[in-house]
């Protein structure tokens, strides 16, 4: 029988999760201008940094947004299946008038990557959070 330490036994489960460990590091804020543009930095530069939380935590973090933002969901899924939401929900924000850039940052702690997107009107946001092995996302009511 072959005794794993707590090193080696940790080391397994995460190359077995279906995320990547988290890297330690800071982002700084970062501007984009297109959706495609959007949409790579949030998921390639912040979500490696995301810190992983639970999912109270997440919860509670996305209960405020509903109450401010009137966010209609709390959506799980794969990084492809989020990415390709988000995309599309940036498509769609970068064909309004007056649509000026998204603002890519983290956010608690490395604990949430927003980006905010920053129109004439009113601004919106869009939230992802991670679990040991779930991501999860939101935005304001115009995220479908």
């Amino acid at each position: 029988m072959n005794i794993l330490s707590r090193q080696e036994r940790e080391e397994r489960v995460l190359q077995s999760s279906a995320l990547p460990h988290p890297k330690q590091g800071k982002m700084d804020r970062v501007e984009a201008k297109s959706a495609e543009q959007a949409a790579e930095i949030l998921f390639n530069r912040a979500l490696p940094l995301l810190q992983i939380s639970n999912r109270a935590f997440i919860e509670n973090e996305y209960e405020g947004f509903k109450r401010v933002w009137k966010a209609r969901g709390l959506y799980t899924g794969t990084r492809d299946e989020l990415y390709d939401r988000v995309l599309s929900n940036f498509r769609k924000t970068c064909r309004h008038p007056g649509f000026h850039f998204f603002d890519i940052d983290l956010y608690m702690q490395n604990k949430r990557a927003e980006a905010m997107i920053f129109t004439d009107g009113e601004g919106a946001s869009v939230c992802l959070w991670r679990t040991e092995d779930t991501l999860y996302l939101c935005g304001n009511y115009y995220f479908e």
